[in-house]
């Protein structure tokens, strides 16, 4: 199990490349990408499935505030002869600003048939009613 906290500079990039060459072998990997002031934040995965019955779950979370920019790439490719393959990524982010960019790719290769695969990301803004009522509770605007 692996966890990546990306808090950036001015020009960041991480990469985590995974190759699961044993039948059976597995991934679980989080990350957050959080994007303050100018910083550029990125980060590229790409997970290669070989054998059989090999897992991975992936889930990366963003935030990009002020005029950041967050970058995510999340590679998947199951190959032929990697029947069984169970594969799943999530990328959700967050923009806090107006200002802020966030680009969000996830991609799905699949050569194997009887595999269970999906990926998915989205890029949104806090709800004006649920910042209303968390700043009535007191949280500063902020």
């Amino acid at each position: 199990h692996r966890v990546d906290l990306e808090l950036g500079a001015a020009l960041s990039r991480h990469e985590l490349n995974v190759r699961l060459e044993g039948d059976n072998a597995q991934l679980t990997a989080n990350g957050v990408l959080l994007g303050t002031g100018r910083r550029h934040v990125e980060t590229r995965l790409g997970i290669d499935h070989i054998a059989r019955d090999t897992s991975c779950e992936l889930l990366w979370r963003g935030v990009a505030a002020n005029r950041s920019r967050v970058v995510f790439h999340g590679g998947i490719q199951i190959r032929e002869g990697a029947d069984g393959t169970d594969a799943n990524l999530s990328n959700k982010n967050l923009l806090l600003s107006a200002d802020a960019e966030i680009d969000t790719q996830p991609t799905l290769v699949i050569d194997a048939d009887e595999v269970k695969a999906a990926h998915g990301a989205t890029v949104g803004q806090l709800d004006a009613n649920a910042l209303f009522y968390l700043r009535s509770r007191g949280l500063p605007q902020a």
